[in-house]
């Protein structure tokens, strides 16, 4: 899961204009009871599928995959806010600004660090 912080939602045109930059993503906005649309990233032979969540508090990835996790720093690297990415149990959270590499952002993950401030 990737967003703000607690509290601050995205701006939604923000997001669009941020996704239209990144050239291996595309936005499909479909509002319905539960997500605001979908974005769709490929890396490679690779694709993955990001729910856009509910008044676009967060972005939810379907999985860990490299793809998934390229897909938050490169979003980090066009948006104007740092970011934090997370998985659904917290085992880990990672400001994004803090990220050097794929590699960098694993090992983050792997060893379940908690960057809190």
């Amino acid at each position: 899961m990737i967003y703000i912080d607690d509290n601050i939602n995205f701006d939604s045109d923000a997001i669009k204009q941020a996704i239209h930059r990144m050239s291996n993503a595309e936005l499909s906005i479909s509002k319905n009871k539960y997500s605001e649309g979908l974005i769709i990233y490929r890396l490679e032979e690779d694709e993955i599928n990001i729910n856009i969540g509910e008044d676009w508090r967060f972005l939810a990835i379907e999985n860990s995959t490299d793809t998934a996790l390229d897909f938050a720093i490169q979003l980090n690297k066009v948006i104007d806010k740092n970011l934090s990415l997370t998985d659904s149990t917290y085992g880990f959270l990672c400001k994004l600004d803090e990220v050097h590499s794929l590699e960098n952002l694993k090992k983050i993950i792997a060893k379940g660090i908690y960057m809190n401030e």
